[in-house]
């Protein structure tokens, strides 16, 4: 009687073990992928005091707008708490333009908005306080 209690252990083990494996291979090709996001750059980054972060992010002037909405969305996801002010461009003359334009309160002579708009692609931002939180696309001038 104990042989056949101690077979009847090991096949309960061996069953839920089995059945452990399975639903974690299951769970992990279920889950959904990681979605692929473009290399970037960190130009300036700074806090917010309420709270939250800020960026300027340079990408790859190659980049599809496909690929910076889906690293725009990546961003916002990973930043999920907080005030959040996220600039992406694809030129480093462009983010130049717009530090220029902080400070000054222009874009400098040499630098025509239409070009500034081309390459300054996105904003991610969101302010919990209002509820506001979007992802925008700026650019213009680019053929789509």
């Amino acid at each position: 009687m104990e042989t056949i209690h101690r077979k009847e252990i090991s096949m309960r083990r061996l069953a839920w073990l089995l059945t452990a494996i399975l639903t974690f291979s299951l769970a992990i090709s279920c889950a959904p992928a990681t979605p692929e996001t473009l290399d970037y750059q960190v130009l300036r980054e700074w806090d917010i005091p309420a709270g939250g972060i800020g960026m300027d992010l340079l990408v790859d002037e190659s980049a599809t707008k496909e690929e910076v909405l889906a690293l725009a969305a990546h961003l916002r996801e990973e930043y999920s708490d907080g005030y959040i002010y996220i600039y992406i461009f694809d030129s480093l003359e462009a983010h130049a333009a717009r530090e220029t334009e902080i400070r000054t309160g222009h874009l400098p002579s040499n630098y025509s908005d239409e070009e500034y708009w081309k390459h300054h692609l996105v904003n991610i931002i969101r302010n919990p306080k209002t509820g506001y939180d979007e992802i925008q696309w700026v650019a213009e001038g680019r053929g789509y």
